[in-house]
């Protein structure tokens, strides 16, 4: 209980210096290449059909269980986490880790830090990783990276599309394989202002080539098949 509350003082601290600086995200982003953008693109125009599924208060805070529409069209369930009040709010997307067996290996491991930050003036929106999600089927490393990005950057575009957001003001925080799909945003969507990586893969494609949570879809797969998903 006090690691939560002493990470949720710090995450507190996060959005304060994010609103206070107001940081070009140029300034603390990495610089891709232009073939970088092919692997991470979609259609901004599409819809995001954003439906609230249910609600409820907690401290205060509202807590909205919501769905959009992801990469190739999948259904994303996610948090919506609201402070009181009209804004401008600094925005948080929150990435989780998918420790095997661990009952927070989902959307809820940073739900107390969002509501411990609402009060602070920040919306969050939480993300169900597609591993998470209901009648999730492997597909390869690559892939699921590639959705896993293109869904937080529609979970950006959602968060952007609402008025009570200050635009220049929005952070993303990931843990462990989320940190990873964070350093390719941190690269590619110069929208975020400002970036928390926690536990995060060094090399994405070591992760891949080399990770032990990977191990039963390298024993099913071919060699030069691995070999080509890491040049991807």
């Amino acid at each position: 209980m006090r690691a939560r509350r002493l990470t949720a003082r710090f995450l507190i601290r996060v959005v304060v210096i994010v609103g206070a600086l107001q940081v070009p995200a140029v300034v603390l982003s990495q610089t891709p290449s232009p073939e970088d953008f092919a692997h991470f693109d979609y259609d901004r125009s599409a819809s995001l059909n954003a439906k609230q599924v249910s609600f409820n208060s907690r401290d205060g805070v509202t807590i909205e269980d919501i769905t959009y529409t992801g990469a190739s069209g999948e259904t994303v369930p996610a948090y919506l986490v609201l402070p009181k009040g009209r804004g401008k709010f600094a925005g948080v997307i929150w990435g989780h880790w998918l420790m095997p067996g661990a009952g927070n290996s989902n959307r809820d491991e940073f739900l107390d830090e969002a509501i411990a930050l609402a009060p602070a003036g920040a919306v969050s929106l939480l993300v169900d990783a597609p591993q998470a999600r209901p009648k999730f089927k492997q597909s390869s490393g690559p892939m699921l990276i590639a959705q896993q990005v293109v869904d937080l950057r529609r979970g950006l575009d959602l968060l952007l599309s609402r008025r009570d957001i200050e635009r220049t003001r929005v952070a993303y925080v990931g843990h462990s394989w989320d940190a990873g799909t964070g350093a390719i945003l941190d690269a590619i969507d110069k929208r975020f202002t400002a970036f928390v990586f926690m536990s995060g893969p060094q090399s994405t494609r070591e992760y891949v080539l080399s990770s032990p949570g990977m191990m039963a879809l390298r024993k099913a797969t071919a060699r030069r098949q691995w070999s080509r998903w890491s040049k991807a």
